[in-house]
C-alpha cells in the first residue's frame, strides 16, 4: 500500500490548506504499478528569477528505496532539468516536491510529468 510522507522542511512549514489539498489529491490516486516511479501534478508558478516551479506529488512504486541523483526529470513538452534531490524516497512511498526548471520565460499549464527511467 502506498503511503503519503512530507519531507522535514514540507512538514514544518507546509500551509494547513495546501496539505489538505495534497492529501485528498493522494486519498483519491489510483496507481499504475508497471512504473518504479511515476508523478502526479498539483500546481505550478514563476518565480522572480522566472524559473518555473512545478510541484508533483513523486511515488516510488516500487519495493526497494530510490534515491533522484542527477535524474533526468521532463514537465512534458515545456522543460527537461536534471534533478538530485537530498532524500531517498523509500519503498511504496508517496512525497510532494518542487521542481525547478531554471530560467524559464514561459510555460502553459502542462499537467503531465515524465517520470525518469530509474535503474
Amino acid at each position: 500500500m502506498q503511503k503519503l510522507v512530507y519531507e522535514r522542511n514540507w512538514e514544518n512549514n507546509l500551509a494547513e490548506k495546501d496539505r489538505n489539498y495534497i492529501e485528498e489529491i493522494f486519498d483519491n490516486l489510483s496507481f499504475d504499478h508497471s512504473r518504479k516511479v511515476d508523478f502526479t501534478y498539483l500546481w505550478q508558478a514563476i518565480n522572480h528569477r522566472d524559473d518555473l516551479l512545478v510541484t508533483a506529488i513523486v511515488h516510488n512504486l516500487s519495493g526497494e528505496d530510490v534515491l533522484f541523483n542527477e535524474t533526468v526529470v521532463e514537465y512534458v513538452g515545456v522543460a527537461k532539468n536534471q534533478f538530485s534531490l537530498p532524500v531517498t524516497l523509500n519503498a511504496h512511498t508517496s512525497m510532494p516536491w518542487t521542481f525547478i526548471f531554471p530560467s524559464y520565460k514561459s510555460a502553459e499549464k502542462v499537467s503531465e510529468l515524465v517520470a525518469p527511467e530509474l535503474e
